[in-house]
């Protein structure tokens, strides 16, 4: 039996069921226009470097980028930052993280990568801006990469201890010493920055060539009593394999000294390394 009141709730149920299909089909298109919208935003990807890229300082290498829908006015700008190790170590080396600027959307740029960048992992960042000051850019980050030097020392002082900054790997001579001989080797070198007025030598000798003792040994290596040599502030540890031989040094310079009295510090000092085989 059909009542007003059935007939009241069908009413009610059909305007809901037409008043969904009604906000369903308004809200779909709108929905997919504004999706579409979010697809066509501008964006860049780089190219180059990858992941697990190498790159070593004192050589140049291609940084590539695609884009799309950039303003065709905008510039580019190329920025590096560095990921510290863990733990934090100081490396003693700073670098503009701002790589080239006011750059033309060519999509690739070469870069001479100087030796004033620690080893290390890196990541580039591309940005895309209309003009300087730069407001709202759009950029991308790189894949991490790595920057490391052309290695001639030995590869088992790598790597190079990190207390300190060092200079750059040159040709250099040292004295083979045997129990009954000594004759030259030539290898390469290495020197660490001075570090000036220090009050306590083994404060800052004893980590470094402990790093190495334990490295070497671990490595294989055997210590050569004979090369070894020390007087006030300077030290020579020397170690063996094969023919190859590799020499841990420092040396200090008294910046006080007093006539009658034994040398003490204030003083510089200096680590270096050597490697080399006969």
């Amino acid at each position: 039996m059909i009542t007003k009141q059935n007939v009241k709730k069908t009413l009610i149920i059909s305007v809901l069921i037409f008043s969904i299909i009604t906000i369903t089909a308004i809200t779909i298109p709108i929905f997919e226009k504004n999706h579409r919208a979010d697809t066509s935003l501008p964006t860049i990807t780089i190219n180059s470097p990858t992941t697990n890229d190498i790159w070593t300082t004192d050589s140049t290498h291609a940084i590539t980028w695609t884009t799309k829908d950039l303003p065709t006015k905008n510039k580019i700008s190329v920025t590096l930052r560095r990921i510290p190790p863990p733990p934090l170590q100081a490396e003693g080396q700073e670098f503009d993280p701002i790589l080239f600027i006011n750059l033309e959307n060519t999509g690739s740029v070469n870069w001479n990568i100087g030796d004033n960048y620690p080893e290390g992992t890196y990541i580039l960042g591309i940005n895309s801006y209309a003009s300087i000051p730069v407001t709202s850019p759009i950029s991308t980050e790189s894949a991490p990469f790595q920057i490391t030097r052309i290695h001639l020392l030995n590869s088992d002082l790598y790597p190079i201890y990190s207390g300190i900054s060092w200079g750059t790997e040159e040709s250099a001579t040292t004295t083979m010493r045997t129990k009954t001989d000594e004759f030259p080797i030539n290898g390469y070198k290495i020197t660490s920055q001075t570090i000036n007025n220090i009050t306590n030598i083994a404060a800052i000798t004893t980590p470094f060539e402990k790093y190495y003792r334990e490295k070497l040994l671990a490595a294989g290596w055997r210590q050569n009593i004979y090369m070894e040599a020390g007087g006030p502030g300077s030290s020579i540890e020397g170690y063996s394999k094969g023919k190859s031989v590799i020499t841990i040094e420092f040396d200090s310079v008294f910046t006080v000294k007093n006539p009658n009295e034994p040398e003490q510090c204030p003083c510089n000092t200096t680590l270096s390394i050597f490697s080399g085989s006969y």
